[in-house]
């Protein structure tokens, strides 16, 4: 439950969820597919209620973050504080009760980062908003420093599997650490992320599929967009840090994208790959928005494609992981 609204001078801060301190989840995968395509139907509905209250969490937090930035352009200066107030309050809640610091499984290490990396990018998009507060900094900050640090050391350690320490998972991760290191203006954070995309980048096929995702049957596509998302908004966050990857081994993430967006096209080509018929993604009609909503951060890079227009008129290309509604973060509606 996402708690009552409460009134907050001309804001309006629903209450996040209780703070979840231990996950614990199993795989959503038979444990007999190599590939993990094939879902296990009970464990995947109990991975997504042990996930449920961190996602309503992270949702509240884009929602009320989304609409900071909105009253911020229109003008709206003190309901747009009130709002990214909410916000903090949020974050402050889970910060002081050590939210999410004991991951007690594999897949909760590996599904915890996205999920932390929307805390960041909320926080870093609604402090500037916000009252200043330095004693709820500080508590915001450490948390989401502990966490990018646990974080690291799950993907850096010799027992996490080759596969999760390189696939989409770390690139997840990757954009969690660095939106965290961004916000606590922390340069190891920063360069572990960057150190993490540019080896995706250059771990590229030539044709911009990625080897670790066309691995994954017949959800190879899928888990190739699933990865171009952060890798998209990293490379554009970097560059506002002044570290610029799009020509990085050679023009890698320009490939990642037109791959991507032909075998959307014609997932033939993911299939070629991946030596199954793809499932879920059949074309450009069966995307939804928050699948789509890595391209204003592509647009604000000024390489091509453009995109104008690829996303159907009327689609809100908002994602919680990436902050909200990605237009307001980065301008230009396609």
């Amino acid at each position: 439950m996402l708690g009552l609204p409460v009134a907050t001078g001309f804001a309006q801060c629903v209450t996040v969820p209780a703070p979840v301190i231990s996950v614990d989840l199993p795989s959503r995968y038979a444990q007999d597919d190599k590939t993990r395509s094939a879902i296990d139907e009970a464990a995947n509905a109990r991975v997504n209620e042990g996930l449920a209250p961190v996602d309503d969490f992270v949702a509240v937090l884009a929602r009320q973050t989304t609409d900071a930035l909105r009253l911020a352009r229109l003008g709206e200066g003190e309901k747009a504080r009130l709002m990214a107030d909410c916000v903090l309050a949020g974050l402050e809640r889970w910060a002081a009760s050590n939210a999410l610091s004991q991951l007690d499984s594999l897949n909760a290490n590996q599904s915890i980062p996205s999920r932390l990396g929307g805390a960041a990018f909320a926080y870093g998009l609604a402090a500037p908003l916000a009252t200043r507060d330095p004693a709820r900094s500080k508590v915001i900050d450490g948390w989401l420093a502990d966490r990018a640090t646990a974080t690291m050391a799950f993907f850096d350690d010799p027992k996490t599997s080759a596969r999760t320490a390189r696939n989409n998972l770390r690139m997840w991760a990757a954009l969690s650490v660095l939106r965290t290191g961004i916000d606590v203006r922390d340069q190891t954070l920063i360069g572990w992320a960057e150190a993490s995309f540019r080896r995706a980048l250059c771990e590229a096929n030539a044709d911009g599929s990625l080897p670790l995702e066309m691995s994954r049957g017949s959800l190879a596509l899928h888990y190739q967009l699933h990865a171009m998302q952060p890798l998209v908004v990293g490379v554009a966050l970097l560059r506002l840090e002044g570290i610029d990857l799009r020509q990085t081994c050679d023009n890698a993430l320009t490939r990642i994208v037109m791959f991507t967006l032909a075998a959307v096209d014609m997932p033939a080509l993911a299939a070629a790959h991946a030596g199954e018929r793809q499932k879920r993604i059949t074309g450009r009609a069966s995307l939804e928005g928050f699948q789509l909503a890595w391209i204003p951060a592509w647009q604000s890079l000024s390489l091509s494609p453009a995109l104008d227009g690829y996303a159907p008129a009327g689609m809100v290309l908002s994602n919680s992981r990436l902050g909200g509604d990605q237009v307001e973060i980065w301008g230009r509606r396609p």
